[in-house]
């Protein structure tokens, strides 16, 4: 394994530990023990390790590593375990029901066997399809077992405590030419119904979720739980990883149970029903749309009466923002920590290779192994880092400015001034 590859295994451990405290980070100890007992009976997915089991002690472990030290507290070394699969076996038993309760949309033993692939609970080449049908024989597990999940109503006592966010497939306007779907990604605030994050694009990928939450952050503070579904925009690393950094929990729901969030559904009923009719979307642009949004957030959304609450979101906003003080972070420590991380050897030639193209590298850092990063609004703008701060910007290798750049190995008229008479 290369120094990059430790690198990216160190990451996805840490990510993964982490993913296992956020639901319980800012919790009382009761419910902590409470949560970690009920992981400490499970069979979990460890990435390169497989399924594992640990102990109450251990999940503790992480907790205080992480309040003590931040996301660089539970990074671990490079396991020696790494790689080792397992065979079926009786405790694999209770994953599967689980996942069967959870997923009431699986119908056939493929579906399943597909999902926990996908969902990384079973390694490729572990075992095959017909192996696994005859474990779920054998263990009399059967698909499509049903059971109702028990729900409460629940509502964060103060401001920032709890963002929910998800995206929302709108209407079509057009983009030059052509007409394209719209996608509005939006976060609300648990306790005040308000709208803290919001932004339109063509699509729903990870830049329009990276926006919308450093805009939100950026204006209204650091949320203690961030809350969304498992689509893989919510659970990849770009946004887990700064997420961890920022010392936010990162929560998700159960697949498939969109009532359980709710309050961001029933506010995109909102924008469906009372919105969206006044947009004509023969005419409008996506700058327009932005616009319009906004107007309509600011003037009637935030300020009338929200039946679900009793009050105007923003009113309940700002009287609670009178009780506590938000947690503020700079817009440049902010964008840097959304950078992405790569590392690169320096040839020795003074360049690096990134997606088949060459960058031109300051000579001192021949041979090094570096640390580059770069914004994801823009991917050709690539900075070394030192020290967790950028400290050269690369430039691309320009072959025919170098072979032009004059160089000069004697001086003829130092000769001529030197010439004995």
């Amino acid at each position: 394994m290369n120094e990059e590859e430790k690198l990216k295994m160190r990451e996805k451990m840490a990510l993964f530990k982490h993913g296992i405290i956020s639901p319980v980070l800012y919790e009382h100890e009761e419910s902590q023990n409470k949560y970690f007992k009920k992981f400490a009976d499970r069979d979990i997915s460890v990435p390169g390790v497989g399924i594992k089991r640990f102990s109450v002690s251990t999940f503790k472990s992480w907790l205080s590593a992480y309040r003590k030290k931040g996301y660089e507290g539970i990074k671990p070394g490079v396991r020696k375990d790494r790689g080792k699969s397992r065979k079926i076996s009786t405790k694999f038993k209770e994953l599967v029901t689980n996942t069967l309760k959870e997923m009431p949309m699986i119908k056939t033993y493929s579906q399943l066997y597909r999902y926990l692939m996908e969902e990384g609970f079973i390694s490729s080449g572990e075992f095959t399809l017909q192996t696994f049908i005859k474990y779920l024989k054998d263990n009399d597990i059967k698909i499509n077992n049903k059971e109702i999940i028990p729900r409460k109503k629940f509502e964060t006592e103060h401001i920032n405590q709890l963002w929910m966010c998800d995206f929302m497939h709108s209407i079509y306007i057009r983009d030059g030419k052509k007409k394209r779907q719209t996608f509005l990604c939006a976060i609300i605030d648990d306790h005040s119904r308000v709208i803290v994050g919001h932004f339109w694009s063509f699509d729903s990928a990870m830049p329009s979720l990276e926006e919308t939450l450093k805009g939100a952050i950026m204006t209204y503070g650091l949320p203690s739980k961030f809350y969304s579904d498992n689509a893989k925009v919510f659970t990849s690393q770009s946004i887990h990883l700064p997420c961890a950094k920022l010392g936010i929990a990162v929560i998700h729901s159960r697949p498939f149970d969109a009532s359980s969030r709710g309050k961001i559904e029933r506010f995109f009923r909102t924008v469906q029903q009372i919105f969206i009719p006044q947009i004509h979307n023969d005419t409008i642009t996506l700058d327009e749309l932005k616009t319009s949004f906004k107007n309509w957030l600011h003037n009637e959304y935030h300020k009338k009466l929200h039946t679900g609450i009793n009050e105007p979101p923003m009113e309940r906003y700002l009287k609670d923002l009178e009780l506590i003080t938000p947690r503020r972070i700079d817009r440049d420590v902010l964008d840097l920590i959304f950078y992405r991380t790569i590392k690169r050897v320096v040839k020795l030639d003074s360049t690096v290779s990134i997606d088949n193209k060459l960058y031109e590298v300051p000579y001192k850092y021949i041979g090094l192994n570096l640390e580059l990063r770069y914004a994801p609004s823009s991917p050709q703008e690539i900075f070394i880092f030192e020290n967790d701060r950028p400290s050269v910007k690369l430039r691309p290798l320009d072959l025919h400015l170098n072979a032009n750049s004059p160089h000069v190995s004697l001086s003829y008229s130092n000769l001529f001034q030197h010439r004995e008479v």
